[in-house]
């Protein structure tokens, strides 16, 4: 196998001029810094010979304008289903406001629970911790300003509310901003 150098330098000892192309029949390291390792190239190639190629449309002509079509959808899809999250969030906000003293603490003490098991368990970021305590200390007026905010999206998809998207009025929220994505 021949290995091909396609770089404009000048002709080191040892290089063959082949096709207007030098090449190295042997590793070496030059001034220029280029090593040349004809075993790892081999692999190289023979990875590059057996990889498979990029799922595509049936009857596309072209892969690529698939998969930037596939990607747009999926943007929109999340945008949509982000748009769905702080809508329902709003909504809570709105309801958080409304509601008796007795149910809105119980919602607050659900939602503080959960962010409690995110920190023992490690299983959010402690960024999302700090954030949702300081929301929860005045959640109907720190939601409608957290939603707003530059880090919105995150929030809302790590909210410690998740429990009350199964109440129909969140649900069919989220079902709506699914159902617009498509």
């Amino acid at each position: 196998m021949k290995m091909v150098l396609k770089r404009h330098r000048r002709a080191l000892p040892g290089d063959v001029m082949d096709s207007g192309h030098f090449s190295r029949a042997s590793p070496a390291l030059h001034s220029s810094g280029w090593q040349l390792d004809q075993a790892a190239s081999v692999l190289i190639l023979q990875g590059m010979a057996n990889s498979k190629p990029l799922p595509t449309v049936p009857g596309s002509a072209d892969p690529a304008a698939d998969r930037i079509a596939a990607r747009q959808a999926a943007l929109k899809e999340a945008k949509a289903r982000y748009a769905a999250l702080r809508k329902v969030h709003r909504a809570l906000a709105a309801d958080l406001a409304t509601f008796d003293d007795a149910k809105t603490t119980r919602l607050i003490i659900r939602a503080l629970r959960n962010v409690q098991v995110w920190e023992s368990g490690g299983i959010a970021s402690p960024y999302y911790v700090r954030a949702w305590r300081r929301i929860l200390l005045d959640p109907a007026n720190s939601i409608p300003k957290m939603l707003r905010g530059h880090n919105a999206n995150a929030l809302v998809q790590n909210s410690p509310f998740g429990f009350v998207y199964k109440e129909r009025r969140y649900r069919k929220e989220l079902q709506h901003g699914e159902t617009n994505a498509s």
